[in-house]
């Protein structure tokens, strides 16, 4: 995996060869794996992991793969907490939380988790064996996001996973709801506290000889059997006689409380050990983990390893993390006794302890943990050094709510006089937590930064102390880096003019090698442009976003921008560029990482609509599952929205009309809960489009009652989709002159944004309201100039998938321009034509109309090609013809007069424009009349 992970997160400790068996216990959790949750909830130094760890060793145990993770504060970052949990599944399986994985450390926590959550449960979906995964401490998980998505994931997890939580109180996660399913075991103090048998066996483990009983069944009654205060009494008895008549009254003695009764005897223990050791003992305290060679270094000896094998012999609370004894930590009661008794060695002591333990673990590379370390000695200058230093890294791997706490430490001062590090600051704000309040005061404090060095002359590079004022690429480049940040955040609250002028000013700052952020910001300032409607500034922007793009050589930031140039195009009506754009994409996205190839559901969902668009269902349900398989995968929500509502338009299309009904259901859960103006009206306008064509117009009814619809409702270039379906509607209704009237409104805000697409569509709607209300001229005209568009990017179903009504329209307008009638704008006699006969070779549901039967569909689309529609008794001769029936034979089977077939004949020829039989027969059998 791409991060450097602290592998003694995933060391289950081991079980002691003297450790008392408690099968009551790990009878609990045999029973528990069977269902969805086990969660082992007690105090401080009750066994939890201990338990764990005794039931893995067991025969049942071992019978499971497993996986196991130690949480530590640090975790409490959502990015951090789930790369670490998928890394933790990797060990399961190898290569199965990759792509979680990643996505996570992509992601802002303030959008999409949906879609993470999605693709981490398909991960796991893939694993066939029954496993156990456990957290140890979850207490010290505080942020609301990771609560929010495990709260989904444990009631979304795979059958054959069961997860185990190690916690000191509750987690906050629905344990009613799953208890009341039968899918929560708990375990918890009470039934962790050893009875007296067990503190017998615990004392004669520990030094291999029996205590009287009543002082045993006494100091079990004391300590409520709290396995820590037991074990500290035992190892405090070590070299004592007995009989001993001063244990009893000692034990009698104890009171105040678990800590107490630990603080009592940590410290007989502590004041046991020789100096050197007590030394050893305070100032590692202060790791959170440790081996001999860190150690040495704040320690100042050289026999760390030596040391800390022989605490571990003595079983002092000290934790292996590792199967060969490097690394340990302290068991965190008897670190925080430790750590108490640490404050007697002074603030700079301490300090000192911190400073060297960040010297070692820098250079060991481990530079999250070195910043850690600073912070605690108050070290401001080397978490801004080691900040700024390895920010790129931090970005890429996803850790903004750590780079925003990490910047939120140093002095606000501080702060404010280095720009760089408000750049940084606003950034890992805006990326984690979206607070905005924080990210426009930051993008401030670096202009007011920026303002005082150019007045102050500039900067020497000697005063740019370890690049955190200003930076290694110069001033102007951090001015564009701002500018950056400020388009970023307040982009779609400015005007279309105002972002472009940002983007142009940043652009200009920014070093030409910069290629990265320059691509991000044309990406970012074209995908502006098209939510604004102007299609034509679209274009040319992200064709600069797709060079930079290249320049930076980054795979998937290239699929993007080819897909937005795609989509670009294929708006503007220019479906083949936009195929060969998408394609282009695929192409590209061969040399993404797996980690990374999610994004290549974005091509394949455009793809999907372009075949559909040109009629080709087969190549459209191709492209349409290959961009649910990686919509899964993506932590983008728009993303794998828009694959599922195209699923549900191709597999209407493709005459599946249950499926399609269930994928628009996916789609509209999937959505809930984000309250996006864009996503709820694309969604809506989807609904509207699929409902029309099953004839569900009660559904329909519900989505314009719920997004607040009416014939007077303005139109926009953010609504216009979601208005033209709407149109669409009111012709189902029969209110077509408000129909008209509408779609008159929104083919101005088309035409001004360069949609061709909803253009077309839009057209192709007028002309039905028009036609069916007696307007047959307008009708025409509008169905004419929506040819006209559709011809150059050879548009099919727009006007093949429309019913009966649309196919009328074109027949006529075929018949006035080979006549030279045509209205002033229409398409040529040969894609009338091509459309014509599309309408016959591809027949489907149409918008509309309720069919009963496959021939239903044939037989109302060929009749309404023809000038004059055939009769029944017409349709019943040609198909007896067809048969190979001579007149006299059509005669007896119709039970009609020679004269009578023969006049139904030449009905026939003439209304196909046919002279023979074997020239009626194929007309027939290409229109599938017969």
């Amino acid at each position: 995996m791409a991060q450097q992970l602290l592998k003694t997160k995933f060391h289950l400790p081991a079980v002691r060869d003297d450790l008392v068996r408690r099968p009551r216990l790990t009878d609990l959790i045999d029973r528990g794996v069977r269902g969805r949750l086990t969660v082992i909830v007690a105090p401080a130094g009750a066994g939890k992991s201990t338990l764990v760890s005794e039931w893995r060793a067991s025969k049942s145990g071992r019978e499971r793969l497993f996986a196991w993770l130690s949480l530590d504060d640090a975790d409490s970052d959502p990015v951090r907490f789930f790369t670490y949990f998928a890394a933790a599944l990797d060990g399961i399986r190898p290569g199965t939380g990759d792509t979680a994985m990643s996505l996570f450390q992509a992601s802002s926590m303030g959008a999409e988790r949906s879609g993470i959550l999605t693709a981490l449960i398909n991960e796991i979906s893939e694993i066939e064996d029954d496993f156990v995964l456990g957290l140890d401490d979850y207490h010290v998980i505080t942020d609301t996001h990771i609560h929010e998505m495990m709260s989904i994931f444990v009631e979304q997890m795979p059958q054959q996973m069961h997860l185990i939580l190690a916690t000191r109180h509750d987690p906050q996660l629905p344990l009613a709801r799953l208890r009341a399913r039968g899918d929560l075991t708990e375990v918890r103090g009470r039934e962790l506290q050893f009875d007296t048998s067990e503190a017998a066996g615990m004392f004669s483990a520990i030094e291999d000889r029996t205590l009287p009983e009543e002082l045993v069944a006494s100091l079990t009654e004391q300590t409520e059997g709290w396995a820590a205060g037991l074990q500290l009494f035992g190892l405090s008895m070590r070299g004592r006689e007995l009989p001993n008549p001063d244990l009893q009254s000692r034990v009698d003695s104890y009171g105040g409380g678990q800590k107490f009764v630990f603080d009592y005897l940590a410290g007989e223990i502590f004041d046991q050990c020789d100096e050197p050791t007590r030394e050893f003992l305070l100032k590692t305290s202060l790791l959170d983990r440790m081996n001999g060679s860190i150690c040495d270094q704040i320690t100042g000896m050289v026999d760390g390893d030596a040391t800390l094998r022989r605490l571990a012999d003595q079983n002092l609370f000290l934790v292996p993390l590792d199967d060969d004894g490097n690394w340990y930590r302290y068991h965190h009661l008897f670190r925080d006794f430790v750590r108490s008794r640490a404050n007697g060695l002074g603030q700079e002591m301490a300090n000192q302890v911190h400073r060297d333990a960040a010297a070692w673990l820098e250079e060991a590379g481990m530079v999250a943990e070195a910043i850690d370390q600073s912070q605690f000695a108050g070290d401001h200058d080397t978490v801004a050094r080691l900040l700024v230093a390895n920010f790129e890294e931090f970005q890429r791997l996803g850790h903004y709510l750590s780079i925003s706490s990490w910047v939120s430490s140093l002095p606000d001062e501080m702060v404010r006089q280095r720009p760089r590090l408000a750049l940084i600051y606003g950034v890992g704000t805006l990326l984690s937590e979206h607070d905005l309040d924080i990210v426009h005061k930051m993008s401030g404090w670096a202009d007011e930064a920026i303002s005082e060095i150019e007045s102050n002359g500039g900067i020497d590079p000697n005063d740019d102390i370890d690049g955190t004022v200003v930076g290694i690429d110069g001033l102007d480049a951090l001015k564009g880096e701002v500018l950056a940040l400020t388009l970023f955040h307040a982009a779609w609250e400015l005007p279309s003019e105002q972002t472009t002028e940002l983007a142009v000013k940043a652009l200009a700052l920014l070093p030409e090698e910069k290629h990265h952020v320059r691509g991000l910001i044309h990406l970012f300032s074209g995908e502006v442009h098209i939510g604004l409607g102007d299609m034509k500034s679209a274009q040319s922007i992200l064709q600069k976003g797709v060079d930079e793009a290249r320049a930076a050589d980054d795979s998937p930031l290239l699929v993007y921008g080819l897909s937005g140039y795609g989509q670009v195009n294929v708006a503007r009506g220019r479906l083949e560029d936009g195929r060969r754009a998408y394609e282009d994409a695929l192409t590209v996205g061969q040399g993404a990482s797996a980690e990374a190839n999610w994004v290549m559901c974005v091509p394949h969902t455009w793809l999907a609509e372009v075949f559909l668009e040109k009629g080709d269902i087969s190549k459209a349900m191709e492209h349409s599952r290959q961009a649910q398989n990686l919509a899964n995968k993506s932590p983008m929500m728009g993303f794998a929205l828009n694959a599922r509502t195209t699923a549900a338009q191709v597999s209407l299309a493709a005459g599946e009309r249950a499926v399609a009904i269930e994928q628009l259901e996916e789609a509209r859960q999937f959505a809930k809960g984000f309250g996006s103006f864009d996503f709820s009206t694309f969604l809506a306008s989807v609904m509207l489009k699929v409902f029309r064509r099953t004839g569900d117009l009660e559904s329909a009814s519900d989505v314009v009652l719920d997004q607040g619809l009416s014939p007077d409702v303005a139109v926009d270039f953010k609504n216009e989709e979601l208005v033209t379906a709407y149109a669409g509607h009111l012709i189902d209704r029969g209110n077509y002159e408000e129909a008209d009237q509408l779609l008159s409104r929104v083919t101005p805000v088309l035409r001004d944004g360069g949609r061709v697409q909803h253009e077309i569509h839009a057209l192709v709607l007028q002309s039905q309201a028009r036609e069916l209300s007696g307007s047959r001229a307008l009708a025409i005209e509008s169905l004419g100039r929506a040819t006209k568009l559709g011809e150059p990017g050879r548009f099919n179903r727009s006007f093949t998938g429309e019913g009966p009504v649309v196919a009328g329209l074109l027949n006529a307008l075929a018949e006035a321009v080979r006549r030279g009638r045509g209205p002033g704008e229409a398409g040529s006699p040969n894609y009338l034509t091509f459309l014509l006969q599309q309408i016959v070779a591809s027949p489907e549901p149409s918008a509309g109309t309720i069919l009963t039967s496959e021939s239903e569909v044939v037989q109302i689309s060929a009749q309404t090609l023809l000038p004059e529609p055939l009769s029944d008794r017409e349709i019943e001769v040609l198909t007896l013809i067809a048969s190979g029936a001579s007149n006299q034979q059509i005669a007896e089977q119709m039970i009609i007069s020679m004269s009578t077939v023969k006049s139904h004949i030449n009905r026939a020829y003439r209304k196909l424009d046919v002279g023979t039989r074997t020239q009626a027969v194929a007309t027939a059998r290409q229109l599938g009349i017969v």
